[in-house]
């Protein structure tokens, strides 16, 4: 990367604000960390190492820097808080993902041995708002587990250990259809003799589809004749071969 020289001497001027620390400076400046270096080398200067921490047993404890905490906070989405999954991705260790997202108090995804499914554990505030959400969401589990972000399944478990009482929704079937009244409904039964069983111009007379006519007809058993044929009676058939 080559810098023209406004941004050079910014670089340089930036030596003593951050002590020689390239490590610091760039978690700053808009450049990166071998660019950083580069420059102050080249005007002489010392790069100096930032002092690490060390533990109880000596060993050095390694700082992250902000940029970095951020990129694994943002993990826990990418990798719907599975560990596992994180660590194999990013350049940092378990303990270290496992610190940060706890620091942030984000939920972690265990994966059971030959279970393929994640197993999410709560929290005992997450548990208590799935109980509550019974009284809020009147006993619907989708509606609850909609709102809450969680699963049918956990919705259900945590509900079942309360005994409380789930309740389902049966969508009508007929809700797509304009409600066919008692009276409506009597003309459609009454038309069946009247159109001699003939749905398509039953269903012209009365303003209604030929489904609608034909589904009224069915549920009363009586037989729907093909559109076009009429139904012919015993006394006709008798009549017409006695002729």
């Amino acid at each position: 990367m080559t810098l023209n020289r406004e941004e050079v001497t910014r670089l340089v001027g930036a030596y003593d604000t951050y002590k020689g620390i390239v490590a610091k400076a760039a978690e700053v400046l808009p450049f990166s960390g071998p660019t950083i270096a580069k420059y102050w080398r080249a005007e002489g200067l010392e790069i100096k190492r930032k002092e690490r921490k060390l533990r109880a047993d000596g060993r050095a404890v390694h700082a992250i820097s902000k940029i970095n905490i951020s990129k694994i906070i943002k993990a826990h989405e990418t990798y719907k808080g599975d560990l596992v999954d994180a660590t194999k991705n990013l350049p940092f260790a378990k303990p270290t993902i496992a610190k940060y997202w706890a620091e942030k108090e984000l939920e972690r995804v265990y994966r059971l041995r030959g279970y393929p499914r994640p197993v999410i554990r709560f929290t005992d505030e997450k548990i208590e708002e799935i109980i509550e959400a019974h009284r809020t969401y009147n006993g619907m589990v989708a509606a609850a587990a909609r709102e809450l972000n969680v699963s049918k399944s956990s919705v259900l478990k945590y509900w079942e250990q309360e005994d409380l009482e789930r309740k389902t929704y049966k969508k009508n079937p007929h809700a797509n259809y304009n409600p066919v009244e008692k009276e409506e409904h009597a003309r459609i039964i009454a038309a069946y003799e009247t159109f001699q069983g003939n749905a398509s111009k039953a269903g012209k007379q009365l303003g209604r589809s030929h489904t609608t006519i034909t589904k009224y007809w069915r549920k009363a058993n009586l037989t729907v004749h093909p559109q076009g044929r009429k139904k012919v009676s015993l006394e006709t058939l008798v009549d017409q071969n006695s002729t």
